[in-house]
């Protein structure tokens, strides 16, 4: 699905964390805009083509130019989309799940307790 709705990994307690999915799509994110940037960086400019008699050679490498472009737009949607679920998620998990359902058993309630017995502060 092409610059929509992505299927993002589903968190769970055997799967990778939340927050390193996150870091992973992040990383990734920052290098397609990176990528975007170069690429447009390297634009085609019409004195590279001036010897073209008609001019097509120009509009051809700036029509492809901007495909090259529209394609890393694509990808930098389709990873924000996945960030975002991943997100969401995590959010949910944040927000008082008591009970965790794992291959149709019931899980004990999350309890955090601080290393040497002090009182739980919430994030």
């Amino acid at each position: 699905m092409i610059g929509g709705k992505q299927q993002a990994p589903l968190i769970n307690i055997n799967g990778t964390s939340a927050d390193e999915l996150l870091a992973q799509i992040i990383n990734a994110m920052t290098a397609v805009r990176k990528a975007m940037q170069v690429v447009t960086d390297a634009a085609p400019h019409g004195r590279d083509y001036q010897t073209a008699s008609d001019g097509s050679a120009f509009r051809l490498a700036t029509n492809e130019h901007r495909s090259r472009l529209l394609r890393l737009t694509e990808i930098s949607n389709e990873l924000d989309s996945i960030g975002q679920q991943i997100c969401e998620q995590r959010d949910k998990l944040k927000d008082g799940v008591n009970n965790i359902r794992v291959h149709n058993l019931e899980a004990a309630p999350l309890v955090h307790e601080p290393p040497g017995g002090g009182n739980a502060v919430d994030d």
